[in-house]
């Protein structure tokens, strides 16, 4: 059964087992597609409301295009819950290959560092994922039903740490490469991404405003 078809209980449980998988990439997918949830409830109960309908046309299609992006991003992100389990999985499995001459050390070394750019490329994504989410919180925020802009504060607060987890997770994974200018690249990308929490926490240091 996939991590994600289980009911909250197991799943926190098998996070909670002495198994390294699921670990900390699955639960940051979790806690960003989580947050990726609250925009799109959020964007269910503005859309409707008299504030909403007395809208300019332009602000009510900015507004359904960010929340139906966000349904879109948490598909995404809810499927990045196993791919991350799985990523690792594969990693695993490289590092048992046997080593008793050059050529079985060459060989593993080649799949350890294949696995690592596949158990790299998940959190990469996760990070990618938060970063374009939370860029569409001010769009957002501007019209949003003001009963529920905490949930929405949530959201922004959730896919912050989902960005942050799935960036240290790529880092980690990172030291098993032996090429410096791929793991500048890596870093680089990561980098940018995290840029975006900076944003998150405006958002909700507007909301707290209000």
């Amino acid at each position: 059964m996939e991590l994600i078809e289980r009911n909250v209980r197991d799943f926190l449980n098998e996070l909670a087992s002495d198994s390294p998988a699921p670990g900390g990439g699955s639960a940051s997918a979790l806690a960003a597609a989580m947050g990726a949830a609250l925009v799109c409830m959020v964007g269910k109960l503005t859309v409707g409301k008299k504030r909403f309908l007395a809208l300019p046309d332009a602000d009510r299609a900015r507004f359904i295009g960010a929340t139906a992006a966000c349904e879109a991003t948490r598909e995404r992100l809810t499927a990045l819950v196993d791919e991350d389990a799985k990523s690792f999985d594969a990693v695993m499995a490289a590092y048992r290959l046997p080593k008793g001459t050059e050529a079985e050390l060459e060989a593993r070394r080649r799949a350890v560092e294949e696995g690592l750019r596949g158990a790299i490329a998940v959190p990469m994504r996760t990070a990618e994922l938060c970063a374009e989410a939370i860029g569409r919180l001010d769009t957002v925020l501007a019209f949003a039903n003001r009963s529920c802009i905490s949930d929405l504060g949530s959201a922004a607060m959730l896919l912050s740490a989902g960005l942050a987890g799935a960036a240290m997770n790529v880092e980690i994974n990172l030291a098993g490469l032996s090429d410096e200018e791929e793991k500048n690249g890596y870093r680089e990308r990561v980098l940018g991404y995290l840029a975006m929490r900076a944003e998150a926490e405006r958002i909700v240091a507007e909301i707290r405003k209000q």
